[in-house]
């Protein structure tokens, strides 16, 4: 019987909590990059005998001929007074370009924050009628138990 009485005091009732709220924002960031390779030094070479024949200068002989890593072998030409050397070099890309693609990912959690409402009149007047009854009960209690240990 007593089980009875104070089985309201330890039950309660109590809202739910909203539920936290999540977010997820996800930013995705591409960088393009350029660079210059620098290129090494590159030569080629020729050395050739040169002979006057009836006050003309005449190509006699072609002694060394030297390719570069890039630059092909000299072409000479010989006109009048003049001598030519075209030293022609295959096209060098000398710019590069790539780009980096950096993702990232920021959760933000919002918890609620919690006001609480002030007691209406009904429920103010439901908790005075328990705690009056609660008393009432153990009064009641203690005046059985009291009569029972007279006896």
């Amino acid at each position: 019987m007593l089980l009875l009485l104070a089985a309201p005091l330890f039950s309660g009732c109590r809202a739910k909590l909203p539920p936290e709220k999540e977010t997820t924002v996800i930013t995705t960031t591409e960088t393009l990059y350029d660079t210059t390779f620098v290129d090494v030094p590159d030569s080629s070479a020729v050395k050739a005998l040169i002979e006057c024949r009836n006050g003309k200068p005449v190509l006699r002989e072609v002694v060394k001929m030297v390719s570069g890593r890039k630059l092909r072998v000299p072409m000479l030409t010989l006109k009048n007074d003049t001598i030519g050397c075209n030293c022609l070099s295959d096209s060098l890309k000398l710019y590069a370009f790539w780009k980096s693609k950096q993702v990232t990912t920021t959760t933000k959690k919002q918890t609620p924050i919690l006001i609480d409402k002030p007691l209406t009149r009904w429920q103010t007047t439901q908790i005075w009628l328990g705690r009056i009854f609660i008393l009432l009960g153990l009064i009641w209690a203690g005046w059985i138990i009291q009569n029972k240990l007279k006896r």
